[in-house]
């Protein structure tokens, strides 16, 4: 799928998943989408007629991009696992078999970069004593700098190892100045315009999150030419604010 085609699916998806949150019904036949200078979509609301909707997602990139990679990673743990040899495979089976393994990367370590760390992985949990739980003392192993904890819980597991990923670091602010920006865009439509502002797979983290929102539509809404701004969290599938 073309990265243009993922934009527009996914744009719909989270429309569709607003629309349902904030209690919008969607007249079945009138979605479209456009591009530039059109708004993002048009749509029939039942009962409120044809609105045309610009979507914004206001996560700041590098916080996507971390999500993104903390989501990729089991997968990676699970297909590097299973590509090791016959051997080493075998004896990771017999030493944890009941063992749910925790492996923590930096934030910003890249795909490329974790797996190149991963012999360390799999060669410490090797090393350690028969029946081991806890987090692994890792000072001094001198571990691959991506690396930030290693862990094992004993669970009823079915048999084999399995894992889970951890990618630490702080949520970052959101790019609250990108609805400024937006309400102070121009777009060809005839519409009743709304911005639906969205945090992806996201939520208001941080405390002032709301109340610079709030600031930022009260100031710029009034010259601007949507009737209305909605912020959408994500991750708690919920409308968090609609204004005015």
């Amino acid at each position: 799928m073309f990265r243009a085609d993922r934009k527009l699916v996914h744009e719909r998806v989270t429309f569709e998943r607003f629309c349902t949150a904030a209690g919008l019904e969607i007249v079945p036949g009138t979605f479209q989408q456009a591009v530039p200078p059109a708004p993002d979509l048009t749509v029939e609301i039942a009962g409120s007629g044809g609105v045309a909707f610009e979507l914004l997602r206001i996560n700041d990139d590098d916080q996507l991009m971390r999500l993104s990679l903390m989501q990729q990673t089991p997968r990676l743990l699970e297909n590097e696992f299973a590509a090791l040899d016959a051997a080493t495979h075998a004896a990771f089976c017999n030493k944890y078999s009941d063992a749910l393994i925790t492996v923590g990367f930096k934030s910003t370590a890249t795909l490329a970069e974790r797996r190149r760390a991963l012999p360390f992985v799999w060669q410490t949990l090797l090393d350690l004593p028969g029946g081991y739980a806890g987090i692994v003392d890792l000072y001094w192993l001198k571990p691959p700098p991506v690396i930030d904890v290693i862990s094992v819980g004993r669970w009823n597991t079915g048999g084999r190892p399995r894992f889970r990923t951890q990618t630490l670091g702080f949520v970052l602010p959101l790019r609250i100045e990108r609805i400024t920006e937006k309400l102070r865009s121009k777009y060809a439509c005839t519409e009743p315009l709304e911005l639906l502002a969205y945090v992806d797979n996201g939520e208001l983290a941080h405390v002032d999150d709301r109340e610079d929102i709030v600031r930022v539509v009260t100031e710029g809404l009034p010259g601007s030419q949507f009737r209305r701004v909605w912020v959408f969290e994500g991750l708690l599938n919920r409308v968090a604010l609609s204004l005015p």
